[in-house]
């Protein structure tokens, strides 16, 4: 069984050369560049059997890579980013590299942190999908058996009152079968907060009395009701890097070092670098709202940007 993809029919070496070429056509710029990159190409079968009688494989092809973007004046900075598709994406890889050297300038002009305070906090891109995690994670039957999650299906996850967006998740099968030989289909997470399904292995499944969904590590969000530019209207510190930016399933708490953050005073815009953000999405997800604007990798298709209001910044 082939696993449909635009990556099905070409060569890897016309995958490479589609890639490298989206990458570097914007590697133009006199302050900035690409200093090093590295791309593998795969075309995998994987082969599922076990004593039950499961008899399935299935093809798939796939793309990944990393690269670093350097400035070199008024400092030397440089920065890491990597990306992994399952499809030939090659736009989203060239709007990567596009931004990414854009913001490494800004970042080597970026020598002071933000004041510390509270502040309305907008994040992108990958930041997004890691907050996803919670969600998945909370609702898996892994956490769920052992008692480490409270969801239920049916519940309403993001609480009474919500002020912000609901929420509108979609586990995604980026693969036709678990690997236990589970037969994977998109599944319904959440319909306007409302959780609809427990998903998870065939253990916990069984444990609990659900039916087994396999693992999933890809994600849909459908919201999205304001612009990335009506976010900007007020004041805001919007994180673009972090040395490390996590999430915390168990207690909703997330953060990380600031590399990168543009902060807007109501009047300019400066790019700080140093501080960190410290929030809790369980006391933050009742008053959410996310982009209209959309990004897309292997893992995560959804809205580009996240406003959150009120969240911790430690700075100088």
């Amino acid at each position: 069984m082939q696993v449909k993809s635009t990556l099905c029919g070409k060569s890897l070496e016309e995958i490479g050369d589609a890639f490298v070429k989206a990458l570097y056509c914007v590697d133009v710029q006199e302050d900035a560049f690409i200093n090093t990159a590295e791309f593998f190409m795969e075309k995998t079968t994987t082969a599922i059997y076990n004593s039950e009688g499961i008899d399935v494989s299935y093809e798939k092809s796939s793309v990944n890579g990393e690269f670093v973007v350097q400035c070199i004046t008024p400092q030397d900075v440089e920065q890491y980013q990597e990306f992994a598709y399952d499809d030939l994406d090659t736009e989203a890889l060239t709007a990567q590299a596009k931004e990414a050297l854009e913001r490494v300038c800004d970042r080597a002009r970026a020598i002071e942190a933000p004041e510390k305070g509270n502040y309305k906090l907008l994040l992108s891109g990958k930041n997004v999908r890691t907050l996803i995690d919670f969600y998945m994670d909370r609702s898996s039957s892994g956490m769920v058996y052992p008692g480490y999650s409270s969801y239920q299906a049916g519940m309403d996850v993001q609480g009474e009152k919500v002020q912000g967006e609901k929420l509108n998740i979609t586990l995604h099968a980026s693969n036709p079968y678990s690997s236990e030989g589970i037969p994977m289909k998109d599944l319904t997470l959440l319909k306007e907060g409302e959780l609809k399904a427990i998903h998870g292995n065939a253990r916990f499944a069984y444990y609990l009395g659900v039916e087994p969904t396999g693992i999933y590590s890809a994600v849909k969000l459908d919201n999205g009701t304001k612009t990335l530019e009506e976010m900007k209207k007020e004041p805001y510190l919007y994180v673009v890097s972090f040395s490390d930016f996590s999430m915390d399933s168990f207690s909703g708490y997330f953060g990380g070092e600031i590399r990168l953050a543009y902060l807007f005073d109501g009047e300019k815009v400066t790019p700080v670098t140093g501080g960190s953000v410290s929030g809790n999405l369980l006391e933050l997800q009742k008053d959410m709202a996310f982009s209209t604007e959309r990004y897309k990798d292997k893992d995560y298709d959804g809205p580009f940007a996240v406003e959150f209001h009120g969240v911790a910044v430690a700075g100088k």
